[in-house]
């Protein structure tokens, strides 16, 4: 009997230790794609930055592994569409994308349709779809595919963005309310007046 309660206690005893000496690691690696393979597989290219001053999270349900996030397109490459996109992205991404978005840098897109959710759109491969763009240039770190970039922004046509009103922009809904109680307001006096 006490051989088996000294095997459970040390059972117990390493299983709490290797527990407790384990580290959550998060990392994700994506295959590297050329950058041929990237432009090929995108439906839309947007070029722009990104809004974090939304926060999707609270307002769409989102699933899966990437977290969703809007875009300010300023123009398209391929495809079009509203000024304001929602697009989806590595959570582990967002803070380096901050950074260099304070640093003035902006971003060239190459987006395809979620698989279960065709309303949002993905970065190719994940950081293989999203590209640095500083001082108008590409900045991938690579200098063959900094070419392949930059020959693709000289050669391809872009559309600009279409402008859309946010309805849920706060300044949207009191111009709205304004010229409702306007009408109203006139309505009511031309009535006042013909009687």
């Amino acid at each position: 009997m006490k051989r088996s309660t000294t095997f459970w206690f040390q059972f117990v005893l390493i299983a709490i230790m290797v527990l407790c000496c384990t580290t959550s690691g998060y990392a994700t690696s994506w295959i590297k794609l050329e950058p041929a393979e990237v432009d090929k597989r995108a439906e839309i290219i947007a070029y722009g930055t990104y809004d974090f001053s939304r926060d999707v999270k609270k307002s769409f349900d989102y699933h899966g592994y990437f977290s969703p996030i809007s875009f300010q397109a300023e123009k398209y490459y391929r495809g079009s569409g509203e000024s304001l996109i929602l697009t989806e992205i590595d959570p582990f991404d967002i803070e380096n994308i901050k950074e260099a978005q304070q640093e003035g840098t902006s971003f060239l897109l190459f987006l395809e349709s979620d698989q279960k959710d065709k309303t949002l759109l993905i970065p190719i491969a994940g950081p293989n779809g999203i590209i640095e763009i500083a001082d108008g240039k590409p900045r991938t770190g690579d200098a063959d595919e900094d070419a392949y970039y930059r020959s693709f922004l000289e050669k391809t046509d872009s559309v600009a963005a279409k402008s859309g009103f946010d309805t849920r922009d706060p300044l949207f809904v009191f111009v709205i309310l304004l010229l409702i109680s306007s009408i109203f307001a006139i309505t009511a006096r031309l009535k006042s007046k013909g009687q």
